[in-house]
């Protein structure tokens, strides 16, 4: 009786993602199932989008965005992909929508606002150590966004949104020899700065400093 019941399960249930028995809880209606999904993925969530929006504020607006798009569309949910990436998949396409929406911003713009909230949100008690490490940041973020369009997403989804290089080349349609050649590329041009790229996508590791911006920047590897 017991492998009859199995049998009926969705056989991407029965499959090596971790979320899979919540979702498939989710699917059934139940909201404290996806309340624990959110928990699971609302800090790499946000830091992702941080890291793409350059805003704190835009990356909460498309955080909520993206779990309200992923409640009502869950039960289209069909297991092909890990729920996590499906998740990032959402998240990619509202981010892409609300830099649409907000066009007319200049990068050079939504970078100084993020160098003004690293140094007002840094609890160091020695205000120039707090400047220097904004404008180290700064420099990290800047080499970032110069980098070429899938380049930079790549990095992102790894060290903000906390996926491997599998999940990455799943969530973007490539090859994952390719993908790992693309990271490879962006890891060169950023190789004087990707010490300070894995602090600044991880500062909970760096002297035991609390992350700049809260929740936004807890998360790691």
């Amino acid at each position: 009786m017991g492998s009859q019941a199995i049998s009926l399960l969705p056989a991407w249930l029965r499959s090596s993602d971790p979320d899979a028995r919540l979702v498939h809880e989710a699917q059934g209606g139940s909201a404290t199932a996806f309340d624990e999904l959110v928990r699971r993925h609302e800090s790499a969530l946000l830091g992702f989008l941080y890291a793409r929006l350059l805003s704190e504020e835009a990356a909460r607006e498309v955080a909520q965005d993206c779990l309200l798009a992923a409640w009502r569309q869950i039960g289209r949910y069909n297991g092909r992909s890990r729920f996590k990436t499906w998740l990032f998949g959402i998240a990619t396409h509202k981010a892409v929508d609300y830099h649409r929406r907000c066009a007319t911003l200049p990068r050079s713009l939504a970078l100084e606002d993020a160098a003004e909230l690293l140094v007002a949100t840094d609890d160091d008690s020695n205000p120039e150590a707090a400047a220097a490490r904004a404008e180290c940041q700064l420099r990290v973020r800047r080499a970032v966004t110069e980098l070429p369009a899938a380049q930079r997403q790549i990095i992102e989804l790894y060290y903000f949104g906390e996926m491997n290089l599998r999940e990455i080349a799943e969530l973007l349609g490539m090859n994952l020899s390719t993908l790992k050649y693309q990271f490879y590329q962006a890891h060169r041009a950023l190789r004087p700065l990707v010490r300070d790229l894995v602090d600044l996508a991880h500062p909970e590791t760096c002297e035991g400093r609390a992350a700049p911006g809260g929740r936004i920047a807890s998360h790691g590897l």
